[in-house]
């Protein structure tokens, strides 16, 4: 759209793909103060603030760190950190995991999970091409060419492996691993395709053993 307007009725927290285009304080705690003296904070109130908002992140150890100096599972932590610190109603995150190895995005994503179920008023919003990722979701929107083509209980849409391939989307690696699987097995032991994450797959290989 060249014209218009868009409206969001709340306190909009965005963590991007590089969190070091967002930096500009000289330490983890002055990244955190930057959002609270942008909102005029009283500078009395923001110890307490900024601490409880490490504890959340689990970055309280990294108080007087640089943000140079931290790994990028850690950069985005403080990034997700400066979001929150403002009392963002939603946060949005842009391919917030694309950079990161295996052990830190899985990271990210527990730190996500833990953050929604502390306060499940808060709206979380995350753009990613990772089919792994969007199984930790409540809700798949997928877009193409600017429309949406499909709008499900992640799950479901997850599931649907016709719609994926259609639309040259990535299945789980669960998915993948659980048709290669398949070919090899007789039809009375063959593992049932809506298996689709880690846990289901772990859990019906232990039932299917009793």
């Amino acid at each position: 759209p060249s014209s218009g307007t868009i409206k969001v009725a709340a306190r909009l927290g965005a963590v991007f793909q590089n969190p070091e285009d967002q930096f500009i304080g000289a330490t983890v705690e002055d990244e955190l103060a930057f959002g609270l003296e942008n909102q005029q904070i009283k500078p009395e109130l923001m110890p307490n603030k900024i601490k409880e908002t490490l504890q959340e992140i689990g970055m309280s150890d990294y108080a007087k760190s640089s943000p140079d100096q931290l790994s990028g599972g850690q950069k985005q932590r403080v990034a997700i950190g400066s979001a929150l610190i403002l009392n963002a109603d939603v946060l949005f995150f842009d391919e917030a995991t694309s950079m990161l190895d295996p052990l830190a995005r899985e990271s990210i994503i527990n730190l996500i999970g833990k953050l929604h179920k502390q306060n499940p008023n808060l709206t979380i919003i995350n753009i990613t091409h990772d089919p792994d990722e969007i199984l930790w979701g409540q809700r798949a929107v997928v877009l193409e060419k600017g429309k949406i083509i499909a709008d499900e209980p992640a799950k479901v849409l997850m599931s649907d492996i016709d719609f994926l391939h259609h639309h040259q989307l990535g299945e789980t690696f669960v998915s993948k691993l659980v048709s290669k699987i398949n070919q090899k097995r007789p039809l009375n032991r063959k593992i049932p395709s809506s298996i689709i994450s880690q846990k289901e797959l772990l859990s019906w290989l232990l039932n299917s053993n009793k």
